[in-house]
């Protein structure tokens, strides 16, 4: 298994430099054929399209690895700072 990552859309890009690479369903085929051409899947390598992407504050839960649970995608409410 390999997790590939690419640079991050602009949805991703205010909380990290860089996202997985999330396959567009006409590339899959591609992806998995042994013959498919080096340059074609390296287009398949890009950031997923922003709105296809929805993004929300979860809990820091998330960051420890021992966590898989649905805790780690559960939205959260976030008190504005300049409150």
């Amino acid at each position: 298994m390999a997790i590939i990552t690419t640079s991050a859309n602009e949805l991703m890009q205010p909380i990290h430099d860089r996202m997985l690479v999330i396959l567009e369903k006409e590339d899959v085929a591609g992806w998995l054929d042994p013959v498919t051409d080096l340059a074609k899947v390296l287009t398949m390598l890009r950031p997923c399209l922003p709105e296809r992407m929805v993004a929300y504050p979860v809990s820091s839960v998330v960051n420890n690895t021992s966590h898989d649970g649905p805790e780690c995608v559960t939205r959260v409410s976030v008190e504005d700072p300049r409150s």
